[in-house]
């Protein structure tokens, strides 16, 4: 097993953090493999030389990078929606708070009517008697 690197070997030698390495082995083509040895992952020449032209070229992982910005678009469009239906909620509790308002207005407006209507026929029957 001479030709086996491990991650942490294969990842100081490209610069790239463990990680990076561990993203392409979940992307590995079939007929590659990797092997544990030790609590350790090994990776055979094939696998390292596969990682290596890909770090290298400056390839990404394209469907993650896809998969990413879809899920962006999903959550974008998502909280559009909500933004929409909160400033319908909204409008419509303006509306009815105008419309409790004008409603209290208008039974304090009849409940000085009624009141000053008493009072007046009170007073009339008081001063009518004198």
């Amino acid at each position: 097993m001479e030709g086996n690197v491990t991650v942490r070997e294969l990842a100081e030698e490209l610069n790239v953090s463990k990680q990076a390495v561990r993203k392409w082995l979940l992307k590995l083509p079939e007929g590659l493999s990797t092997t544990m040895n030790k609590n350790r992952l090994e990776l055979s020449c094939e696998v390292a030389d596969f990682i290596r032209q890909n770090i290298k070229n400056g390839k990404k992982l394209p469907e993650v990078i896809e998969d990413k910005s879809y899920r962006f678009d999903e959550n974008i469009e998502f909280f559009k929606e909500q933004l929409k239906m909160k400033d319908d909620q909204i409008k419509k509790l303006h509306f009815l708070l105008e419309q409790q308002q004008q409603l209290y207005l208008d039974l304090k407006k009849e409940m000085r009517l009624s009141i000053s209507k008493t009072s007046f026929k009170k007073k009339f029957r008081w001063e009518f008697w004198k």
